[in-house]
């Protein structure tokens, strides 16, 4: 985040912007190096020679500068989902 963006959030954090929080106002130069970690896991369960039931998981955790930015409200994140599949057509 720039000085001038970082401005910009401290007035608006001055005059009551309830979407900021405090230290969200800063300047933020990143580096680089590792960014986040994450699992994944995926479940295909068949049903019928033509379906399957499938679900999937996922976490990701931010590391480092990511993890540090001002922008960052969360380092963990989940995901998951369940799922059909059809297969159309011959074999």
């Amino acid at each position: 985040m720039t000085a001038e963006e970082a401005l910009r959030r401290h007035a608006l954090l001055e005059a009551g912007d309830v979407r900021l929080r405090e230290g969200e106002d800063r300047v933020f130069n990143p580096r680089g190096g590792l960014k986040q970690v994450g699992v994944r896991a995926t479940l295909v369960h068949p049903v019928s020679e033509r379906t399957a039931m499938l679900g999937f998981g996922q976490m990701t955790r931010l590391q480092g500068d990511a993890a540090e930015s001002p922008l960052t409200r969360r380092r963990t994140s989940f995901l998951a989902g369940v799922g059909m599949a059809y297969r159309l057509g011959g074999r």
